[in-house]
């Protein structure tokens, strides 16, 4: 079981996590208004999805700017785009019925 096993609802035998209330975090470690190990106490985030997340969250803070207000908005949009895709896989919309199919999508 990994994190977007978790957040798409896979949860046997780990806990489900909300995507709108994770990316809520992530926004806010773009932000840096949180941590990684906050995060990771929050959710109760194993090893491996401590990996997963880590790779999700250098994914959204990846867009810079030297305008440090472009930046932040470029990474807001990038988390946006992301808690879509997973809501998706949440609710099993096509195309984004499967962990595979999200993975790809977000490139990770």
């Amino acid at each position: 079981m990994g994190l977007y096993e978790r957040l798409g609802g896979f949860t046997d035998p780990n806990p489900k996590i909300s995507v709108h209330g994770f990316f809520g975090a992530m926004q806010e470690f773009s932000l840096g208004n949180m941590t990684a190990a906050q995060i990771t106490t929050r959710y109760s985030l194993t090893a491996g999805e401590q990996t997963e997340a880590a790779t999700l969250r250098n994914k959204i803070v990846e867009p810079t700017h030297a305008d440090p207000a472009v930046q932040s908005a470029l990474r807001y949009i990038r988390a946006f785009e992301y808690e879509n895709v997973l809501i998706q896989l949440e609710h099993r919309s096509a195309p984004y019925t499967t962990v595979a199919a999200v993975k790809t999508r977000l490139g990770v």
